[in-house]
């Protein structure tokens, strides 16, 4: 909780707040400041008890209402804040997935970080919400070995109890070089049974001993070895697992980056690490970032946002300070 930027409201009324909800929308227009200093200021759990007062005091859904009444990427924002974290990632998987062409930036972001348990949450909260079966969608949405990777990591089958084991990890580290650097094309499934399968403190032994027995490293491996999609996930597998905190502010950092501003990617990641670490990430965006002159996320968010999405967002983002 203390890397949290948004915290459960000491105190608080639910009714009171399914009030001001209401009045903020009520008759001509719509005030945005009342919603957003509730979004901000209450915890998911909050806002799902706000969200039931408000069908039991106005028998409407409070959803719908702000549907109706907000637009754009503050609507989408907004909305969001009332889903759990497994409902927020399964919702933007959906995004990705649905309408013409595949946004594989968003699968690789949300799936190849989920723990076994969250992978299973995951799986739950998209079919609750979609009524269809998330490993059907990505089969129907992907082909050949970055598919394969996707399901594997979806069958939430990593051996996340064991401990790392040096000896096993020298061999499976050859295994990965003679599948890759040592031969002529790549045998990805070898690279797709090691990285799903093994624990963390496994890999990352995997890794260190790769980078012992090739001179290019593990990074530079998969580089080579693997073309877009799939070099993407196992790039980011290889990321992850080495340094989640600082992943997640690099992902930051790529959506804002450039010309344009990937919004799916920025909601998402602001949606989903506000209430668990987005405290520890924009500090090692600051270290990271701010050091190169670039400002830190604040900033970021201020010249890549406009209007009352790039308020919600840099709240969000702000927390309590």
């Amino acid at each position: 909780m203390a890397n949290c930027t948004i915290f459960p409201a000491e105190e608080y009324s639910a009714e009171d707040d399914a009030q001001t909800l209401r009045k903020a929308m009520k008759g001509w227009g719509t005030s945005e400041s009342p919603i957003i200093d509730i979004v901000v200021s209450r915890s998911c759990e909050q806002l799902k008890e706000i969200e039931a007062m408000y069908k039991t005091s106005f028998g409407r859904d409070l959803k719908e209402d702000l549907k109706d009444e907000l637009r754009g990427n503050f609507q989408d924002v907004v909305m969001a804040r009332f889903l759990s974290p497994p409902e927020i990632d399964a919702l933007y998987l959906r995004k990705a997935l649905k309408g013409v062409g595949t946004r594989e930036s968003l699968l690789i972001q949300i799936i190849c970080t989920k723990t076994n348990d969250e992978i299973e949450e995951l799986k739950k909260a998209y079919n609750e919400m979609f009524e269809r079966e998330l490993v059907d969608d990505i089969i129907g949405d992907t082909t050949g070995p970055f598919e394969e990777l996707l399901v594997a990591l979806l069958q939430g089958g990593r051996e996340e109890e064991k401990e790392g084991c040096p000896c096993t990890a020298a061999e499976e580290a050859q295994e990965i070089l003679d599948a890759g650097e040592d031969r002529w094309g790549t045998d990805e499934s070898v690279f797709n049974r090691i990285f799903v399968l093994r624990s963390y403190d496994q890999l990352r032994l995997i890794f260190s001993a790769y980078d012992e027995i090739s001179e290019n490293g593990i990074e530079h491996a998969i580089s080579e070895e693997m073309s877009d999609e799939l070099k993407t996930a196992f790039q980011t597998l290889i990321h992850f697992i080495k340094d989640p905190v600082a992943y997640h502010a690099k992902a930051l950092h790529q959506a804002m980056e450039g010309v344009g501003t990937n919004d799916l990617l920025l909601q998402r990641m602001v949606l989903s690490r506000c209430e668990n670490d987005l405290g520890a990430i924009k500090e090692n965006f600051k270290t990271t970032f701010a050091d190169v002159g670039k400002g830190d996320l604040d900033h970021w968010l201020e010249n890549d946002t406009s209007g009352d999405y790039e308020k919600i967002l840099r709240k969000l983002c702000k927390g309590q300070e």
